[in-house]
């Protein structure tokens, strides 16, 4: 190390306009900070009149620069902030270089005023990092190329316009071949969504149940119109991009979060995902359909003279299956069965309406197959 601070540093409310020293006797004077900060340095509310220098910085302890203002260019490439680190409402005028960074705890840079371009290349971030409530002019671009994010990262309340496109999928992801190691969960509350470039490989979309406010810090109850919202807006982006395996795995997340909703309405669900995943499966009805004509047709075979004799009969159906049994009775039974789950229209006069369960069991095999005939004929009209 080319030196070590071991004091706190505490210039918070200060004006810093004299350099302290110059850096490998670069002629330009820099601001220089020592490569290891081993106790809290605070820089809150300091002004910094020219560029500022944190390159290959080490700030051991928690860091603040949180409303300092930084009226020139900022460079802190390969800086590390093994702790805490507090950007929250500081003003950057010129451009940001954080490439190469490492922000190894939760970073805030929530309210601060990005006014040029912020690099963020090569950079790595810890457990979460807000970038909620940004203040943007129009020259702002936010750059996250080969960028590793945070487990969470939060983007509320960003609904002012923003000219450039924030592209996340240009990050550097941890992947195990096709296999998702582990994805970032991103918050989109109040924010203008179609600004971002992402998919649903990669990012899962966390919707809370409250936020803090970034005025007064107080926490805001987020209606399920506004979950909807957020889902929807994704949704119309994915859909704008041409993403569609990424549109399928939100609509299918976005279905269950309707269903759970209301607790009565889990069970259709379910239903829903195994008959035919949402309609993203739709060839599953053909399984569906002869795995129901099959259980029917089981549940029939030790049943079918009663059922042929008392309840609904078939035509042609054998009166005596005393010398009948095995393959071929079940194959009687499989007709039987047929004849009534693939009508579309059913013969009444067949069915003796004295035998109550009998009938509701027989509509039941004719409702069924009603449904059945109706999802595969959806399923050959749409191809």
């Amino acid at each position: 190390m080319d030196s070590t601070v071991t004091d706190t540093l505490n210039y918070e409310g200060r004006i810093i306009k004299q350099v302290v020293r110059k850096v490998h006797q670069e002629p330009e004077p820099k601001y220089f900070i020592p490569v290891e900060v081993k106790q809290p340095a605070s820089f809150k509310s300091a002004s910094f009149l020219q560029m500022v220098y944190l390159d290959a910085v080490q700030f051991d302890k928690m860091t603040s620069f949180s409303s300092a203002n930084f009226n020139e260019g900022t460079e802190a490439v390969n800086a590390i902030f093994y702790d805490y680190c507090d950007f929250t409402s500081a003003i950057f005028t010129k451009g940001v270089d954080f490439t190469g960074s490492k922000f190894k705890q939760p970073t805030d840079f929530s309210g601060s005023n990005f006014l040029n371009t912020v690099d963020f290349s090569d950079a790595e971030f810890g457990p979460k990092t807000s970038f909620n409530n940004l203040q943007f002019s129009p020259a702002t671009q936010l750059i996250f190329e080969g960028t590793f994010l945070p487990d969470t990262i939060d983007f509320s309340f960003n609904s002012q316009k923003i000219n450039y496109e924030i592209d996340l999928t240009a990050a550097k992801f941890a992947d195990s071949g096709e296999i998702i190691k582990k994805p970032h969960f991103i918050i989109f509350y109040k924010t203008d969504i179609s600004k971002f470039h992402l998919d649903y490989i990669h990012f899962r979309l966390l919707v809370p149940d409250s936020v803090k406010s970034p005025e007064d810090k107080t926490n805001i109850r987020v209606s399920d119109d506004e979950k909807e919202s957020m889902y929807e807006s994704l949704l119309n982006n994915f859909n704008l991009h041409g993403q569609k395996e990424s549109y399928k795995k939100l609509d299918i997340e976005y279905r269950r979060f309707k269903f759970y909703k209301k607790w009565w309405s889990i069970p259709f669900y379910w239903i829903d995902l195994v008959w035919w995943n949402f309609g993203y499966n739709k060839e599953l009805v053909f399984l569906w359909t002869l795995f129901l004509a099959l259980l029917f047709t089981t549940i029939n075979y030790p049943r079918l003279k009663h059922l042929n004799d008392n309840v609904y009969t078939v035509d042609k159906i054998p009166e005596d299956f005393s010398q009948i049994n095995g393959p071929r009775k079940y194959w009687y039974s499989f007709v039987y069965t047929a004849v009534i789950f693939f009508k579309v229209t059913m013969n009444t006069e067949k069915l003796k309406f004295n035998h109550i369960g009998g009938t509701i069991y027989i509509l039941l095999i004719y409702t069924t197959g009603l449904l059945c005939l109706a999802y595969m004929a959806n399923f050959i009209i749409q191809k």
